[in-house]
């Protein structure tokens, strides 16, 4: 008696392999469009490949699959093969067949297996071929992957707190990795950040590198698995130079940005005292401050013109990035579009978020009204600044889920997963 097996590709893939490279090797081995690939690699989900084989050629499939750098496994289905049924059992893989890591294909050409017995019929069943392309739709299911990715849907603006609400879900299943990973994550890009220039590059091109992996962390919550420490590396490996485009784009953004706003304060400045810096130097403080009052309104307007779309290209990349396989360009694109048809719900969860930065600093705040810093001791006050630290942290990891659970209600209709 033999049995049907199905081959499930399990959504990750093999240690140091790149996903760029597993769906090219894919894509060439199997015959199938590399777009098709793409999805199925990309999509990190669930995804039957091979359906009712015997048990032997299911393994063969495995072998050929996981030299491609994909995790499967294989499983039994349906019924049981009654003996006038059976499939036929495929000799061992002959020796040199195997696919080698570096090219993607066979060494010695297709492997074809070769049945022992004939069919029922007295005719020998056709052989089954491991490298030809899997029977099942490629297309990762709905239900798994939350559906293809289609053009961003406008939300009620309620919907806003229902993000944040489905953040915190996130972060009370697992509070100590959650934890654990924000403040590495902090850490890192801060120190970075002190460094003058080349760290500040550095921390812009790392921090959504890190973020794709906690967006990776909390798609597999939702899948139902654990979310680990680790899992703020996870996206290095096969959406590193992606992730990090976006961090280049946002940088050249901040750039432009800065450039503008000199400009733009070199001639408020002018138009209001004038081109003599002397006469400058000469101005009373507070005379001066008067004057530039409504110079300094129009300077904030410009900032917040400019800084909020670049903020708005950013907040979905590196989730569509590393869970819908965007590349960095047009994930900011689409981050954009998602945003701006969602106007609303932002401006409901933007005030839910300050409400909670609220609640997280009132210790700080307590601390400051009832033992305020003496004169002007700044150790009194650096010793209240781990209060403020941590009421940032406790609230960190609800924000960064949030962001995962507005991309999944925006981008995939599936509403903010629990």
């Amino acid at each position: 008696m033999g049995g049907l097996y199905q081959v499930v590709f399990t959504g990750e893939l093999q240690p140091d392999i790149s996903a760029e490279q597993a769906a090219r090797d894919f894509a060439a081995v199997f015959k199938v469009p590399e777009q098709k690939a793409t999805e199925l690699v990309f999509g990190r989900s669930e995804h039957v490949l091979k359906k009712e084989v015997d048990e032997a050629n299911a393994q063969r499939y495995r072998e050929v699959l996981e030299e491609i750098g994909l995790v499967v496994r294989v499983e039994p289905v349906g019924p049981r093969l009654s003996s006038a049924t059976q499939a036929p059992e495929a000799e061992p893989e002959p020796a040199g067949a195997r696919m080698p890591a570096e090219t993607g294909r066979p060494a010695n050409g297709e492997v074809t297996p070769r049945p022992k017995t004939a069919g029922p019929s007295g005719a020998e069943p056709p052989p089954i071929n491991p490298y030809a392309p899997p029977a099942a739709d490629l297309t990762p299911p709905a239900a798994a992957s939350g559906g293809l990715l289609g053009a961003p849907r406008r939300l009620p603006a309620g919907q806003g707190w229902q993000w944040i609400t489905c953040g915190f879900e996130h972060f009370r299943r697992a509070p100590g990795p959650w934890l654990g990973a924000v403040a590495l994550f902090s850490l890192v890009t801060g120190l970075l950040g002190l460094i003058p220039v080349f760290g500040a590059i550095a921390s812009g091109l790392l921090a959504p590198m890190l973020l794709g992996g906690l967006m990776l962390g909390a798609h597999r919550q939702r899948e139902g698995r654990r979310f680990r420490f680790a899992t703020l590396f996870d996206a290095f490996s096969g959406y590193g130079s992606r992730l990090a485009a976006v961090g280049g784009f946002y940088l050249i953004g901040a750039l432009v940005i800065a450039v503008v706003l000199g400009l733009v304060m070199g001639v408020l400045m002018a138009g209001v005292l004038g081109t003599n810096p002397q006469a400058i130097e000469q101005q009373d403080p507070e005379a001066l401050l008067r004057l530039l009052g409504p110079a300094m309104l129009l300077l904030l307007l410009v900032v917040m013109a400019f800084t909020i779309p670049l903020l708005m290209a950013y907040w979905f990349a590196p989730a569509l990035v590393v869970l819908d396989g965007q590349r960095a360009l047009e994930a900011m694109k689409l981050s954009f579009r998602g945003c701006l048809r969602n106007v609303l719900p932002f401006l409901v969860y933007g005030v839910g978020a300050m409400l909670l930065g609220l609640l997280a600093l009132l210790p700080f705040v307590i601390l400051l009204v009832l033992w305020p810093p003496a004169g002007h001791n700044p150790a009194q006050l650096y010793g209240y600044l781990p209060v403020f630290y941590v009421g940032l942290l406790l609230i960190s990891p609800t924000i960064i889920a949030s962001m995962y659970c507005s991309y999944r209600d925006i981008f995939h209709g599936a509403g903010p997963s629990r």
